[in-house]
């Protein structure tokens, strides 16, 4: 698992969800993050574009396109993860929407992102093109971890984009 992944699944932990609670991890990427979620004790679903996690992940594996619609029904997960993923999406507007739909109402979205305001992180991408795949020159698995992470949103504020036109 990336250093995020582990962080993120720190914050999961912090949480407090109780055993067999559904969680989507998507975009799932090889499943390391879905398969630690699922050894903690919850249902862990995956869901990518690509499907490097099928092997490992089975039947809880979806092949999805996060800029459309998912295949779940309405308010299915408890909370929803989304490590490094939004950025690499068409329409992120979409995938916020989905988010909300799947999320129960009181349901959690974990979503983390490169904060490229930050001056450490246009350095980073200066030098390697990456904001996370280069350890030069700067170490953001140091003492800034937190940058990554934007907010916890409970689905209720989501709502808001579901009464708001933003595409």
């Amino acid at each position: 698992m990336s250093v995020i992944q582990q962080a993120a699944l720190r914050q999961i932990r912090k949480l407090s969800l109780p055993a067999g609670a559904r969680i989507l991890d998507a975009p799932c990427g090889a499943g390391a993050l879905t398969v630690s979620l699922g050894g903690a004790g919850w249902e862990a679903w995956g869901a990518d574009l690509v499907p490097d996690a099928r092997p490992i992940l089975g039947p809880k594996f979806v092949l999805a396109d996060l800029s459309a619609g998912m295949p779940w029904k309405d308010a299915f997960f408890d909370a929803f993860v989304s490590t490094e993923g939004i950025e690499h999406l068409e329409n992120r507007f979409a995938f916020l929407r989905e988010a909300h739909r799947v999320l129960k109402p009181d349901g959690i979205l974990l979503l983390t992102t490169p904060n490229i305001s930050a001056l450490r992180s246009r350095v980073r991408y200066f030098f390697s093109g990456f904001y996370h795949k280069d350890p030069r020159p700067l170490n953001e698995s140091g003492r800034h971890l937190l940058q990554h992470f934007q907010q916890v949103i409970r689905g209720n504020v989501l709502a808001r984009l579901g009464q708001i036109d933003l595409s």
